[in-house]
């Protein structure tokens, strides 16, 4: 079974990134393997992953702006 879990919020500082964090890290200690889409412009989500640095040619910027691939994005 698939299950699908969006968070959004149009206004800033309502504890988006901290409660998708939360979640995933719940959901992998309950052994599923959960995949968290960082669509924020700030990419705090992406930050604290230390995963912010591999620039925008692997990003959804590049994914929506660059019909990048997601394989092609996608973070090892």
């Amino acid at each position: 079974m698939t299950m699908r879990i969006a968070v959004f919020n149009q206004k800033g500082g309502v504890g988006k990134t901290t409660t998708v964090l939360s979640l995933a890290s719940a959901l992998h200690q309950s052994g599923q393997t959960p995949v968290a889409i960082d669509m924020d412009p700030q990419a705090h989500l992406s930050s604290v992953h230390g995963n912010a640095l591999n620039g925008v040619e692997r990003s959804m910027f590049s994914f929506f702006q660059q019909q990048t691939t997601l394989r092609a994005i996608e973070i090892d």
